[in-house]
């Protein structure tokens, strides 16, 4: 692994918001946005990001296929200029075992940059145990690291299209008040190494499909996702819509038609992110205990 450049590092140290992108079964990829809380270490070649054991539907799909890509896109808040796209592609892997010590004492100190202090009290605690304390560390070995498209490889093999189709399943009308806050704009695809990788677009709803330009899109059909969100300072204030679908580009000319959608929004207060993180990761572990997926804050590998 080469020495990765100034810029890079300082992208990696200061973005608060970044794309994890994951593969799906059947080929496609999604996008959720998540923090590093600037944890990577160029020696080792290796970028941190967290998750709770209560989101283990990207946990499970991670030991499944452990190809994934983190996307530097946002310089929002981060005090930094430099206007590149980065893409560290990787193998991503996690301990079995949370720890509720995750974060390395260099993150630790930096921690007020990306997120707000963890709550005090009897009833915020109890919310947020799970979120806190049932979390697990997710390390890439990065292999790649793409710089505003350069040296993209290319898209893999053209998709089977979808038993029900490709068209649009997912009517504007689901999402279209959380789009329209948005600021950041992702698609992401398969590339030829099978690893997720993405592009910053600029798109347009028309009907039930979703057009935008990008002369570097691969050309032809296949599964895709998309990541439209915004995000306030320490993510205290944030909302998302997060895709899954068909992407058909022709000369340039892409056309996502949406098969599922989903997303939330949070308003800028610190009660409201404790409140919506604390609870979607306390029902998400208990889902996980009932599939055998956690025993005694332990990750069981699915059979």
């Amino acid at each position: 692994m080469p020495d990765w450049p100034n810029h890079i590092i300082d992208i990696m140290s200061n973005d608060v918001c970044v794309a994890l992108a994951y593969r799906t079964p059947a080929g496609g990829v999604v996008l959720t946005p998540v923090t590093t809380v600037g944890m990577h270490d160029p020696a080792a070649g290796t970028v941190t990001v967290t998750s709770s054991l209560g989101n283990w539907k990207k946990l499970v799909r991670m030991r499944e296929d452990d190809r994934v890509a983190i996307v530097y896109h946002a310089r929002d808040h981060s005090g930094i200029e430099h206007p590149q796209l980065l893409v560290a592609q990787g193998r991503a892997s996690f301990p079995d075992k949370a720890d509720g010590n995750w974060l390395t004492p260099e993150a630790a100190a930096r921690q007020d940059h990306f997120l707000p202090a963890h709550p005090k009290g009897r009833f915020l605690g109890w919310v947020t145990r799970e979120y806190y304390d049932h979390r697990v560390p997710i390390t890439i070995a990065v292999e790649r690291i793409i710089v505003d498209g350069a040296d993209q490889p290319a898209a893999g093999p053209v998709s089977t299209p979808p038993a029900k189709g490709t068209s649009a399943r997912v009517k504007p009308k689901k999402y279209l008040k959380r789009w329209k806050n948005a600021k950041h704009f992702l698609l992401g695809y398969v590339d030829v190494d099978g690893f997720p990788t993405a592009h910053r677009i600029t798109p347009q709803i028309d009907g039930g499909d979703i057009r935008f330009r990008d002369v570097r899109l691969p050309e032809g059909g296949r599964r895709a996702g998309l990541l439209a969100h915004w995000f306030e300072p320490k993510l205290v204030g944030q909302g998302s819509v997060l895709m899954t679908g068909w992407l058909e580009v022709h000369d340039g000319e892409g056309k996502f038609s949406p098969h599922t959608a989903g997303g939330y929004a949070m308003p800028p207060k610190e009660l409201a992110y404790h409140l919506a993180g604390g609870l979607a990761s306390k029902f998400g572990y208990r889902s996980a205990l009932k599939k055998g997926l956690v025993r005694n804050g332990e990750w069981q590998q699915p059979a």
